[in-house]
């Protein structure tokens, strides 16, 4: 939260900062310049976005709370040329996958699960159709990513994934993968 507002700050001038970034799966940090471009919260936690000048990936994001230093450069800011409000409108979470296209998702939802998942959506495009007393089927049209996954398995056996077949066995393999840790 301290990064907020000197990150807003360098967005809004448009000044390119020099990152020491802390990644959890290393001990080292690493640093790189970024041309920061947008700051959005997803489940209790800041992300920064913007063009990575190392790779040239214009919508590299970063956990704020893994920043361990900033400094500002001098050096000319580049325009991501993305639409930040729509960028976020087909997937959930913060990281979308590559050159991915939304996909038609059918998932089956049972008993008071169901009936949350009629008054808290999971997406915009969500539509929600009881198929019997216990059975809430919700089809939604986005882009499946680890996030969307992670949240599937949250509801453990509330639900059930009708489609695409490729979400079906990705989360089988996630659910034997976790199966196979207990024993």
């Amino acid at each position: 939260i301290d990064l907020l507002g000197q990150l807003y700050n360098a967005i809004y001038y448009k000044k390119v900062l020099q990152i020491q970034y802390q990644p959890f799966e290393s001990d080292t940090p690493l640093d790189f310049t970024i041309h920061p471009h947008y700051l959005k919260q997803y489940n209790n936690r800041w992300f920064l976005f913007g063009l990575n000048n190392d790779n040239e990936k214009k919508d590299w994001n970063l956990a704020i709370d893994r920043i361990k230093n900033i400094s500002e450069l001098s050096i000319n800011f580049k325009p991501s040329g993305i639409d930040w409000k729509e960028y976020f409108e087909d997937f959930i979470g913060v990281t979308k996958p590559g050159e991915a296209k939304s996909e038609k998702i059918i998932l089956h939802f049972y008993g008071k699960t169901g009936s949350y998942m009629e008054t808290k959506p999971i997406h915009g495009s969500q539509k929600s159709n009881w198929i019997s007393d216990e059975t809430l089927e919700v089809k939604l049209d986005l882009i499946i990513n680890y996030e969307f996954e992670r949240l599937i398995l949250s509801y453990a056996n509330n639900v059930k994934v009708i489609q695409p077949l490729s979400l079906v066995n990705q989360i089988k393999e996630r659910l034997i993968e976790a199966n196979n840790l207990y024993r």
